[in-house]
């Protein structure tokens, strides 16, 4: 670092001003032992998603499916159904998987492989 000067003991912008202060802190980083009691089972990769995309309560649910007019159904009431891992709306009866939509769509090998891969 040319016409620089680093005082003993200070990593370089350290104190500058210049650093990370307004943003948001770093997220912690999990253990493996973390990793593996968080997302260790099918189940609780699904679940994750499910809190991630739609909420606690399916809060932020929005049906994508199509009516027979062609126009999209829009409707926000819907209903879990935890054995075959879907949310069905209340209007159209549309079906959508957690993984419907995202990177992990039509994946043939176990979600928690790609958890840990992440």
């Amino acid at each position: 670092m040319a016409g620089r000067a680093v005082k003993a003991g200070h990593a370089v912008g350290a104190g500058c001003g210049g650093g990370r202060s307004g943003r948001l802190p770093l997220p912690k980083v999990m253990t493996v032992a973390e990793v593996h009691a968080r997302f260790g089972t099918e189940e609780a990769c699904r679940e994750h998603l499910r809190k991630l995309r739609w909420g606690e309560k399916l809060e932020r649910f929005v049906c994508l499916g199509r009516r027979p007019n062609g126009k999209p159904c829009g409707h926000t009431k819907g209903g879990w159904l935890a054995k075959r891992g879907l949310i069905e709306c209340g209007e159209c009866h549309h079906q959508t998987s957690v993984t419907a939509g995202t990177i992990f769509h039509r994946l043939r090998s176990p979600l928690w492989k790609w958890f840990w891969a992440m």
